[in-house]
């Protein structure tokens, strides 16, 4: 049989995905070389490896999943007796899979993309505390970034203000005391809460993963500059890592 009679027993999908799956195949070999610094010719095993040091999730999830896909990459290239003569021809799926994976590494999804548009409130130590608690009312937040103009004060936190109210509130009295109670009071019975700062940029594989890594973290502040002294741009908390994962796993998702 002539090396094209044996070529044309595929169909044009076929012949079509075979050379997606290969290329998606070989670029993200070179993407992780690049990742890691290590030469191309380093066996995948290795770059996944050392690519996972520091993206456990992504070796967990991704890198598992390359390696299942790198025995058919095998079976396409290495077991062959004749040109054009294959052995399987990748699924839809298994195409859409490697080209995932790729995607993840080419572009991965940044925190500020990955995040729900939704308002980022503050509020200052001279608010009241009546203020705050209708803005958890509204918002049904449970913690707040407090700030003296662009200086970050602290996290005003529900916890805090329930811890400031036992101590406070008199059984033969109403509620009065809250009246003129302030933020930077009961800012003062807040206790310390692990709270980082970080830039846009920053991934959401990165992200999940160092609230998975840090029990203790309650919240990410995004920030213009990735620093204390940034401009508030978006809050993260535990409470979103569920909906960041799920964005994750969608396709062709903005970035």
């Amino acid at each position: 049989m002539s090396e094209r009679s044996q070529y044309s027993d595929l169909t044009d999908t076929e012949r079509d995905r075979i050379e997606r799956f290969v290329t998606a195949y070989n670029a993200i070999k070179e993407r992780l070389a690049r990742l890691t610094d290590k030469p191309e010719k380093a066996s995948l095993n290795e770059l996944i490896t050392t690519f996972g040091r520091e993206h456990r999730r992504w070796r967990i999830h991704d890198g598992t999943e390359l390696l299942e896909l790198s025995e058919m990459r095998n079976l396409l290239v290495h077991e062959r007796n004749e040109p054009y003569e294959y052995l399987v021809a990748p699924t839809q799926l298994a195409l859409e899979r490697i080209e995932r994976i790729l995607e993840r590494l080419e572009r991965p999804l940044r925190i500020l993309a990955g995040m729900p548009q939704r308002t980022v409130t503050t509020v200052t130590p001279a608010d009241s505390i009546i203020q705050a608690l209708k803005l958890i009312a509204q918002y049904d937040y449970s913690q707040f970034p407090v700030y003296e103009g662009a200086a970050y004060c602290g996290i005003l936190t529900t916890n805090g203000i329930a811890r400031w109210l036992s101590d406070n509130f008199k059984p033969d009295e109403t509620l009065s005391c809250v009246v003129d109670c302030t933020v930077a009071q009961v800012l003062e019975r807040e206790e310390p809460v692990e709270i980082a700062f970080i830039g846009g940029e920053q991934t959401v594989e990165d992200v999940v993963e160092r609230f998975a890594e840090d029990t203790t973290l309650v919240c990410l502040l995004v920030t213009a500059n990735g620093a204390q002294g940034g401009a508030l741009q978006q809050i993260v908390t535990r409470f979103d890592v569920a909906a960041l994962l799920a964005r994750l796993m969608e396709p062709n998702r903005e970035r």
